[in-house]
């Protein structure tokens, strides 16, 4: 397994495969840019300057039930963490006969970088209201 720490989203996409008498299966597709900026000095004004020659773009396929969480959480911009594999597969192109391949992240999880998230709102299990703030969770007798 490999853990990617910091993918930004680009595209992300939500399908439902349906493979004949099989069940459908969820599929998400992304377009994920992988940050291996690394610092390489100080700008003008004394800040940190990074260095982004080692970044690359990465398409991200995740399967099954899972996905369905990721709905409406995951958009373009998002900060992401992903376990999952490499996958690389060729193929001979059927109109010109040339080999063709890619590389693909088959993810098995996907979670929004702590470092993105600006606010966070609880919701009881069901959808319902939001929890009231006085409400620690702390499980202690009032």
């Amino acid at each position: 397994m490999i853990t990617v720490e910091r993918g930004y989203v680009h595209e992300i996409e939500f399908q439902s495969i349906d493979r004949g008498d099989e069940p459908a299966r969820d599929l998400a597709r992304m377009r994920v840019n992988i940050d291996r900026s690394y610092r390489d000095g100080e700008n003008e004004d004394g800040s940190a300057h990074y260095n982004h020659d080692r970044d690359f773009w990465i398409n991200v396929e995740m399967w099954g039930v899972r996905t369905r969480s990721l709905r409406g959480i995951v958009n373009k911009g998002a900060r992401i963490l992903m376990t999952g594999r490499y996958d690389n597969s060729t193929w001979t192109d059927r109109e010109s006969g040339e080999q063709r391949s890619r590389m693909i992240f088959v993810a098995s999880q996907v979670a929004i970088n702590p470092d993105s998230i600006e606010s966070i709102a609880y919701r009881k299990k069901g959808g319902g209201d939001d929890i009231p703030e006085d409400d620690t969770g702390s499980g202690e007798a009032a």
